[in-house]
């Protein structure tokens, strides 16, 4: 998240804090042994909005799509489509849009550990199925 944020920078070993991260009080430090750097920081980073706001939408906090209800159609198509009926309204942390604060969860923990993820990509069969 602090990556994201443009605060720290990934080395070949370790993180290097930036000089954004170094504004809000980062320090750049090395492990007495490997020389790996990493960064600390202040107690005071706890209370910065931009950080809250960031954990906050990586927990799926928003309200944004809480109040989404699933949409009320006799349109059959759209009645038996759950790709119609349910909108993918939650953001996640790599830009994908997915239908569940679960989906978003599990999608943000794919993107911040670095697993190469899709969503609902069509599976090459002759019925239109998707992939979840």
């Amino acid at each position: 998240m602090l990556y994201e944020l443009g605060w720290i920078e990934k080395e070949v070993k370790g993180w290097t804090v930036t000089k954004v991260g170094q504004a809000l009080g980062g320090i750049q430090k090395e492990h007495h042994q490997t020389g790996v750097p990493y960064v600390v920081w202040p107690q005071s980073i706890l209370d910065n909005r931009q950080l809250a706001n960031s954990a906050s939408e990586l927990k799926g906090d928003s309200d944004d799509a809480a109040s989404v209800e699933p949409s009320q159609t006799t349109d059959p198509d759209v009645a038996n489509d759950m790709r119609k009926k349910f909108p993918a309204v939650y953001r996640c942390a790599d830009g994908h849009y997915v239908r569940s604060r679960a989906e978003m969860l599990i999608d943000n923990w794919l993107y911040m550990s670095g697993i190469v993820h899709a969503y609902e990509r069509k599976v090459p069969v002759e019925e239109d199925a998707y992939c979840d």
